[in-house]
C-alpha cells in the first residue's frame, strides 16, 4: 500500500501518478512491466517511486484496491438512493447503470486483467469473493422483506450471486460486441423474471 509520503502528496499529483501507472499496467503484461516504464509515464524521478511504494507489486495492489473500492462505493451509494421495492427490481434497473459504469470507466479492464494475470501468483481470490458477499449481505438486509421472507439468508445470497453473475455475463457480451445491448438486456430480464416467479411460488 502507498507510503505516508505518497499520502502526503497533493490529490492532483497522486491522481496523476495513479493514472499513469494504470495506463502502463493496462497496456503491458504484468511480467513485462518495469519501474522505469512507470516512472517515465508518471514523469517522476526513479528515486521518488521508492518513497511512494515498496515495489511494483505494492503499486499493483494499490491500483486493484482503488478500482474495487471505487466500484463498491458506486454500488452502495446507488443502493442507498434506490427506490426499488424488491431485489429483482433492483437488478432490472442496475443493468443499465452497471453497463454505463463498466463501459465508461477502467474498472472492468483493471479487475479482469488483475485476476487473470495474478492467478497462482499470490492473488487471494477469496478476498475478492468476501468483498462481493458483504455487498450481497447488504442487499439481503435491504430487501429481505420483499418476496424473500420464506428463504434463509444463505439461500437469498445464492440468488443474489446468480443474478449478479447473469448480469455480468450479459453486460460482458455487449462490451465484447458479441450482442446488442437490447438483446442482452432482454435476455437478462427473461432470467430475472423466471427467478422471481420461482422465488414467489416458493414463498406461497
Amino acid at each position: 500500500m502507498p507510503t505516508k509520503t505518497f499520502e502526503a502528496l497533493s490529490p492532483s499529483k497522486q491522481k496523476r501518478i495513479e493514472e499513469a501507472a494504470r495506463t502502463v499496467f493496462l497496456r503491458m503484461p504484468y511480467a513485462e512491466i518495469t519501474i522505469s516504464a512507470v516512472v517515465e509515464a508518471a514523469a517522476i524521478p526513479r528515486g521518488s517511486f521508492y518513497q511512494y511504494f515498496d515495489d511494483l507489486e505494492d503499486l499493483y495492489a494499490h491500483l486493484f484496491e482503488q478500482s474495487l473500492s471505487a466500484y463498491e462505493d458506486m454500488l452502495y451509494t446507488r443502493l442507498r438512493q434506490s427506490e426499488e421495492k424488491s431485489v429483482f427490481d433492483y437488478y432490472r434497473t442496475s443493468f443499465a447503470k452497471d453497463y454505463r459504469y463498466l463501459k465508461d470507466s477502467e474498472f472492468h479492464a483493471t479487475i479482469r486483467k488483475f485476476i487473470r494475470e495474478r492467478q497462482g501468483l499470490g492473488f487471494d481470490i477469496d478476498y475478492f469473493e468476501r468483498r462481493r458477499d458483504r455487498f450481497f449481505q447488504y442487499l439481503y438486509r435491504r430487501f429481505r422483506e420483499t418476496g424473500l421472507q420464506s428463504f434463509k439468508e444463505e439461500d437469498c445470497l445464492k440468488i443474489f450471486r446468480l443474478l449478479a453473475h447473469l448480469k455480468m455475463q450479459f453486460i460482458q457480451k455487449v462490451l465484447r460486441d458479441e450482442a446488442r445491448y437490447s438483446e442482452a438486456y432482454n435476455d437478462f430480464l427473461f432470467f430475472v423474471d423466471l427467478i422471481e416467479r420461482g422465488a414467489r411460488e416458493e414463498s406461497k
